[in-house]
């Protein structure tokens, strides 16, 4: 790619900007990844709900809320389509009765295996251009701000 054809993408002036530069990254990312989730029926937030309990287990709203920084309004939201689609189902916590954990159901399982692919491949065709030294080299540096930046 040529420098006219760089500067015709990222605005000179913007070229140093760690704002612009990961925003305007994460916006494609997020609009490639939500395309391949389309023909699912999924959103990207609600796949990442599914994604989450499949790897941390059952999980309250609240809690998921808070980990996450997104409203109980929103989450509320998610978890009323998901189970409304039988993808999720609401069980009381064993620990505490008050709070229903949210929980895998079979066929949010299976549904949950074979977006994840999709997901993988969407992100594998993002990262493309990245050989895998360099890839490695902006997770760990990704995940340096990240981690700073909550400390």
């Amino acid at each position: 790619m040529t420098d006219e054809e760089v500067s015709n993408l990222i605005p000179p002036a913007f070229m140093e900007s760690p704002g612009f530069l990961l925003n305007t990254a994460g916006k494609l990312l997020l609009q490639r990844v939500s395309a391949s989730l389309k023909p699912s029926g999924l959103t990207v937030q609600e796949y990442g709900l599914l994604r989450i309990i499949s790897i941390e287990g059952p999980v309250t709203q609240n809690a998921f809320a808070a980990k996450w920084a997104i409203d109980r309004t929103t989450v509320t939201e998610i978890v009323d389509g998901l189970e409304q689609r039988g993808v999720i189902i609401r069980l009381k916590s064993k620990t505490d009765r008050r709070y229903n954990e949210l929980h895998l159901t079979p066929s949010g399982k299976k549904l949950l295996a074979r977006v994840v692919k999709i997901v993988d491949k969407a992100n594998a065709e993002f990262l493309q251009p990245l050989d895998d030294r360099e890839w490695q080299l902006l997770r760990d540096s990704l995940v340096k701000l990240i981690v700073a930046s909550k400390a």
